[in-house]
């Protein structure tokens, strides 16, 4: 929206709100503020694209939890009455006044710098959606970027009636949107791609590196055969090879075991190199058709129809995103405000669960709460959330409570749209910081694994049980 058609809105926003109470206060879809004035749903959008203030019909729910900012804004706003809407002159900047606390809520809809400020009577900054700058810092004076002339653009006719706006602007949300959407399974494949491209030359390596279990079975059979001519204590011999007499077979021994250690030696390694050979060739096989099939829908992504088919095969092979307009907790937050980490799962049996909440938490729980015979889980090869079991005193990890802190891993993880994953586990003794690594990454010895799925009711249970920190 310009200047000009801010303006206009503004005006016929406040022919119909003036005078009314704030009933609530929501976080919509993307970068939405809603506020309810009595059955009647303002807008107000930071999209990056279409930023816009205007009245909606209906509320589509979310699933997310309140940000930081909207619990504030439902704790000192609701209640209050509207009692002024003004947009400022040439400046796409429009300006809700609250009787009788005086609070105010100023909406910069500025494209992709848009933000919504909320400031007090002398205009001192209470909390923003967003941190943009250091124009923008909690209890500081606000200060309205400066001013410039105002261009001259065309005043667009959404419509005669309150609901035009959102009937005008829908279809190019959904267009943008769907266009986001693409860019990012686009993005997330080719990334998936290189990341197995280089997995594919690592495994091959691997491969080349093994020893040849046909030569070692060559070498197992040759020494079974002429045992009786190789003098015991001997570091290496040349024996005849059993399928080629004419050609010779350098056999390396060792002089500590006798010579039907060797044999079993030999034959036990050839054995273990045929599992391995095996084990390789089938993941290079599997890793190799993923490729290929990502290649296949990153070439659909291009097409216009069947997109959502394309998306829901890209979920199941998983491909996950985050939506560029999704509000997420890692959004920038207000200078002086921490995130506070969960409190524990307080299991029946006095278990207590940890999950970290981000890259600071995970390092707190590990290396902060974590004491050497604690449990540690993780997601295997993809990011989430430390995880620390810590038992009563003689209790050992049951079956149950490993499940339950498992799906808890995957639950905040990388993993949670699938619901299911593998989970690594340890003692904490075996988990320890990498050496100038980021906050977080960890390295991990003598651990084992567990694939759980989600259960949905499991987690809810487990909800109820988490305490206040």
């Amino acid at each position: 929206m310009n200047h000009l058609e801010i303006r206009r809105e503004a005006e016929g926003l406040a022919a119909l709100l003036i005078g009314r109470r704030l009933q609530h206060v929501w976080i919509g879809q993307g970068r939405d503020l809603i506020l309810d004035f009595s059955r009647h749903l303002l807008l107000i959008s930071c999209h990056p694209a279409y930023p816009r203030i205007h009245l909606i019909g209906e509320r589509e729910a979310t699933g997310h939890a309140p940000p930081a900012f909207v619990m504030l804004l439902r704790k000192h706003l609701i209640g209050e009455r509207l009692e002024k809407i003004e947009a400022m002159n040439g400046e796409r900047i429009v300006r809700l006044h609250f009787e009788p606390s005086r609070f105010i809520l100023t909406a910069e809809i500025f494209g992709s710098k848009s933000n919504i400020i909320f400031l007090d009577e002398q205009s001192k900054i209470l909390g923003a959606l967003y941190k943009r700058g250091s124009r923008i810092s909690a209890g500081e004076n606000y200060q309205p970027p400066a001013f410039r002339s105002a261009p001259i653009v065309n005043l667009r006719d959404f419509g005669p009636d309150v609901f035009a706006a959102q009937r005008f602007f829908d279809p190019l949300i959904a267009i943008y949107d769907r266009e986001q959407t693409r860019q990012a399974y686009l993005k997330a494949a080719v990334k998936e791609m290189n990341r197995i491209n280089k997995y594919l030359i690592k495994l091959k390596s691997e491969s080349e590196k093994l020893p040849n279990p046909a030569a070692q079975r060559k070498q197992a059979e040759a020494l079974l055969i002429h045992r009786n001519i190789v003098a015991k204590g001997s570091k290496e011999i040349n024996l005849p090879d059993p399928y080629d007499p004419t050609v010779s077979v350098s056999i390396v021994l060792d002089p500590a075991k006798g010579i039907q250690q060797n044999i079993d030696h030999l034959f036990a390694g050839a054995r273990r190199s045929q599992r391995k050979a095996e084990a390789l060739s089938k993941r290079i096989s599997e890793m190799g058709a993923r490729v290929e099939k990502l290649s296949e829908l990153v070439l659909a992504l291009d097409a216009e129809d069947g997109q959502e088919k394309v998306f829901e095969k890209l979920k199941f092979l998983g491909i996950v995103i985050q939506s560029k307009t999704e509000l997420s907790a890692t959004k920038p937050k207000m200078s002086g405000q921490r995130i506070s980490a969960k409190g524990p799962y307080l299991l029946e049996d006095g278990a207590k669960i940890y999950v970290g909440v981000d890259a600071d938490d995970n390092e707190r729980i590990t290396f902060g709460l974590g004491r050497a015979d604690d449990f540690w889980l993780h997601v295997s090869g993809a990011p989430g959330s430390h995880v620390l079991v810590k038992l009563p005193a003689g209790a050992e990890l049951s079956q149950q409570r490993l499940i339950d802190a498992a799906m808890l891993a995957v639950h905040h993880s990388r993993f949670a749209r699938q619901g299911r994953g593998e989970v690594i586990y340890t003692r904490r003794r075996f988990v320890t910081k990498i050496k100038g690594a980021p906050k977080g990454e960890v390295r991990v010895a003598k651990m084992k694994t567990i694939f759980v799925k989600v259960d949905s009711s499991r987690i809810e249970r487990l909800k109820q049980l988490r305490q206040a920190e």
